[in-house]
């Protein structure tokens, strides 16, 4: 068998359940939770499924043999190796790579430190590593782990030396914000390569996978619910439309309600000032959609144009862009609550972003699908940390999140 053959027989295969409409395997459940990509060598395999049997329903794990992705595209061309792999990249959030001594590496060249001797170890087979490179590229180092018997230690410590200097150390004595995760576990694996005897392995190993997978899985939610900056811009757009748009909006309510001078606002607008400040609440409602195409403004165009069910409120800006905003045309100026709508537009330009980054319709569904959810977590942390109301008695501005279709019912 030919070394490409044997790589290719390393990728997913693809089930008829498939179909023709989606080549990512369980897409809703990937939008909804976190993914996890398992690889590993294919003598390695059986352990890769156990611990993906140990994680708990808040994940969905994939292993590399599950039938991740197609191996041919909607028009039937088929993917090379290095497309299908980049495809996997984009569809987990997490992953984690086996690293077992399957293969014995001796130098030509390389001399033990102070002998004379060429270097020689039990490794992990090259391509575990490559598909580590690159998972570890696209997902970042808090995101993806290595999971290494011991007795690669010595491949590590002659050969894989960017790691060397990593294992063995506890995260909190590592400086760089961008630390390699890696847990070890022991074992005979020697003997399993022998014998074949995958039943004593796991026996002798149980126990201890489920340690590191009760660790990691406690790692990953942590890291998942944390802010932080991907390829894709979701994170930046959140960061920019707060700082541009909804922070200033909060201070030209602090202005409006304690009278301070601040440049860094809108300018009152008048024929709504006093409205607002008649009242005991004002919710400023930030319209969630349900995909990015409704952050175009062709999505809601028909609830603002002239004779639709919003209208316009224009806060012009003593410093930067003036804003609009929108409120209900038929509102009841008798009631002690406004609303003021907006639609997040600025997230519509992941859509263009997405394009460029993949051609497959069903990464971009779930791309746009993370992209949607990473920006309301990026919205609400720095809600959340920087304040989201303005009070004063008998009266209260707050931000909230509203879904598309709660919005639709409200103002129907």
């Amino acid at each position: 068998m030919s070394k490409a053959t044997q790589v290719k027989d390393h990728l997913p295969t693809v089930p008829t359940e498939f179909g023709e409409s989606k080549l990512v395997k369980d897409i809703e459940a990937k939008k909804i939770k976190p993914s996890i990509f398992i690889g590993s060598s294919s003598e390695s395999y059986f352990l890769a499924e156990t611990i993906k049997s140990k994680f708990s329903t808040d994940f969905e794990v994939d292993t590399w043999k599950m039938s991740v992705f197609n191996k041919t595209d909607k028009e039937g061309r088929e993917l090379t190796i290095a497309e299908q792999l980049k495809n996997f990249t984009d569809i987990y959030d997490f992953a984690i790579f086996l690293f077992v001594p399957d293969e014995k590496v001796i130098a030509q060249t390389r001399i033990i430190e102070g002998t004379t001797k060429t270097a020689n170890a039990m490794a992990t087979k090259h391509n575990v590593i490559f598909e580590f490179g690159l998972f570890l590229g696209r997902l970042g180092a808090k995101n993806s782990v290595i999971l290494y018997h011991e007795d690669v230690q010595d491949f590590i410590d002659l050969f894989f030396t960017d790691l060397k200097d990593t294992v063995g150390k506890e995260e909190s004595d590592l400086a760089s914000h961008f630390k390699i995760i890696i847990e070890t576990f022991n074992g005979n694996y020697a003997q399993y390569l022998k014998d074949g005897n995958k039943e004593r392995l796991l026996a002798e190993l149980d126990q201890i996978l489920e340690y590191k997978v009760k660790s990691i899985e406690q790692r990953f939610k942590e890291t998942f619910s944390e802010v932080s900056f991907g390829f894709l811009p979701s994170t930046s757009q959140a960061h920019g439309y707060y700082t541009n748009f909804i922070e200033r909006m909060v201070k030209t309510f602090k202005s409006l309600l304690f009278d301070i001078d601040n440049t860094d606002i809108f300018v009152r607008p008048e024929e709504i000032t006093d409205k607002l400040l008649s009242k005991k609440l004002v919710i400023f409602y930030i319209i969630e959609p349900d995909n990015l195409i409704e952050t175009r403004y062709e999505a809601f165009e028909k609830y603002v144009k002239e004779g639709g069910k919003l209208k316009s409120v224009n806060f012009k800006s003593k410093l930067g862009r003036p804003c609009t905003v929108y409120i209900k045309s038929d509102y009841d100026e008798t009631s002690d609550i406004m609303e003021i709508y907006d639609f997040p537009t600025v997230l519509g330009a992941s859509i263009d972003a997405i394009e460029f980054a993949t051609q497959d319709s069903d990464i971009r569904e779930l791309l746009s699908e993370k992209e949607k959810r990473n920006f309301r977590k990026v919205m609400k942390a720095l809600l959340k940390e920087r304040g989201n109301k303005v009070v004063k008695e008998g009266f209260e501005f707050r931000i909230e999140f509203l879904g598309m279709r709660e919005f639709e019912m409200r103002i129907s």
